[in-house]
């Protein structure tokens, strides 16, 4: 089902882990709703701390989504 242009939303999509085989509830959530939501014609981005690997960019490419990597440090929780 696509959108029209109209009503093309722009959504950022936080808390997934960098990798969608990450083995984690949330992450598996938020990695199918941001790629239905890419299949429906969004534009959307997935707000990481890690940086993803070339496997991951591909799929997130393949889907349609955006991984915006923003380091851990910038958040202020990375551990020391």
């Amino acid at each position: 089902m696509q959108k029209d242009r109209g009503n093309t939303l722009r959504i950022i999509h936080v808390g997934g882990h960098s990798s969608p085989w990450s083995v984690d509830g949330i992450n598996a959530v938020i990695w199918s709703v941001a790629a239905e939501h890419a299949r429906m014609g969004h534009q959307v981005g997935l707000l990481v701390s890690d940086a993803p690997d070339e496997e991951s960019i591909q799929y997130a490419e393949d889907a349609g989504i955006e991984i915006i990597h923003v380091p851990a440090t910038r958040w202020r929780f990375a551990p020391r």
